[in-house]
């Protein structure tokens, strides 16, 4: 069965599907959200790769930081994450811009399967205006 799709649901729509579905989530007495995210809270940069293809890579300070990561690989993470994504009862989808100059904005689209890492995302991240989210995707 394919998962249910939320799509770029707001701050209280994110908050009540927190509430259901993740274990042990509460709102403190000023109302913010409080969860358990388990093991593993911090970043890891040396877990970022960046696909080596021929447009990019002469554009890289590759190293410790950035490290290559060929197309087949990427190919067969991103089926790993595909069919992991696939085997959810639910995705939260964001859509969103990253970067506040308009000449240089990236639409991203992030799809999480724990609505407080959409609830997140969509406060990291500039949110289209209705009319925007017509020709997103």
């Amino acid at each position: 069965m394919a998962p249910i799709m939320h799509c770029n649901l707001t701050a209280p729509q994110l908050i009540e599907w927190a509430m259901k579905l993740e274990p042990d989530t509460k709102l403190s007495a000023r109302g913010a959200l409080c969860v358990l995210s388990y093991a593993k809270t911090g970043r890891s940069p040396r877990d970022k790769r960046i696909v080596d293809t021929p447009d990019v890579h002469n554009n890289v300070d590759w190293g410790n930081v950035n490290i290559a990561l060929s197309e087949e690989s990427f190919n067969k993470v991103k089926k790993i994450a595909k069919d992991f994504l696939d085997s959810r009862e639910h995705l939260f989808v964001v859509d969103a811009f990253a970067g506040h100059d308009e000449r240089f904005q990236v639409k991203v689209r992030i799809i999480t399967t724990r609505p407080y890492h959409a609830l997140f995302m969509r406060d990291m991240l500039i949110r289209p205006t209705p009319e925007q989210l017509k020709n997103f995707g």
